[in-house]
């Protein structure tokens, strides 16, 4: 194990097939994490009063 990397055995995590709903949800939800505080820091630029 210590021979692969923790980025080798986080990815043979992510795509094992039991896991692929969970992992495209996670990632849905970061999207949207991010898309949201990327709006709100444009939006503090746009109107700073």
């Amino acid at each position: 194990m210590r021979d692969h990397g923790i980025g080798h055995i986080v990815g043979t995590v992510f795509d094992a097939p039991e896991n692929a709903i969970v992992v495209n949800e996670l990632k849905e939800r970061a999207r949207e994490v991010g898309f949201k505080a990327g709006y709100n820091e444009c939006l503090s630029h746009v109107n700073p009063f």
